[in-house]
């Protein structure tokens, strides 16, 4: 209980190399200006523990010995959460930017919540959690040979897709962040690579589903689209108006 686990040490390297990396940056961006002159380094080091670590050249953590390749059940949660939790961290995200509706945003939390409960013992598995919110009506593709005007047929399948059509994009974008920042943590470790695999298996079925709408009612996509930009500007407009 008092020891890390070599994939939580990983990530606490990397963190710990990060924090170097940037208060450097922002002791050259401020360490010096031609109004009060140079700022006294040892002091800035005493009250900033990261800067103790720069004796030597700081080695990124992802060029250090790969030992910890293992693929042992305890390494493997760790990097399941660590994911999962990303995911999470990705959805609030979207749900700010409009990307996802609020009810969006809780149906998702709640297939993390989920997979998070089995991770230690089953691969990732929050599209579990999904599945039965995503479906195309087989009698959604005869409307397109149907007689009906066109605009009641889209008025028809974008009500009832749409919501479909959000879970999948917010899903498979949340999991691409995630997987993007797990290996910017981790590296090209065996562990990783398993996740990472784990999670774009995950997304399969998503992309079939909005493939699948793509050619039978490109309209719907094209309409979810068209709303997240609309509500995006209007929140850039927004917060520029309440800046100034």
């Amino acid at each position: 209980m008092d020891k890390l686990s070599a994939a939580k040490k990983r990530i606490l390297d990397y963190t710990k190399y990060e924090m170097l990396n940037k208060a450097l940056e922002a002791f050259e961006d401020l360490g010096d200006d031609e109004e009060l002159g140079p700022a006294d380094w040892s002091t800035v080091k005493r009250y900033i523990a990261s800067l103790n670590d720069l004796e030597g050249d700081p080695v990124h953590p992802h060029t250090e010995s790969e030992a910890d390749n293992n693929l042992a059940p305890s390494n493997l949660k760790d990097i399941r959460v660590r994911l999962l939790n990303g995911v999470q961290s990705a959805y609030w995200e979207m749900l700010d930017e409009g990307r996802i509706s609020q009810s969006t945003t809780n149906l998702l939390m709640q297939s993390v919540d989920e997979a998070i409960d089995v991770a230690p013992h089953e691969p990732l598995c929050d599209w579990k959690g999904l599945k039965s919110n995503v479906h195309f009506p087989y009698y959604y593709k005869l409307l397109q040979t149907s007689m009906f005007p066109q605009k009641l047929i889209t008025y028809f399948t974008v009500e009832r897709l749409e919501n479909a059509c959000c879970v999948c994009a917010g899903f498979l974008q949340a999991h691409r962040i995630a997987r993007r920042q797990l290996h910017e943590f981790i590296g090209d470790s065996v562990v990783a690579s398993t996740v990472i695999t784990e999670s774009e298996a995950e997304g399969e079925e998503a992309r079939m589903f909005l493939e699948d709408v793509r050619i039978t009612f490109p309209q719907v996509l094209r309409v979810v689209k068209t709303r997240q930009v609309t509500y995006s500007v209007l929140n850039h407009l927004l917060d520029y108006l309440q800046s100034r």
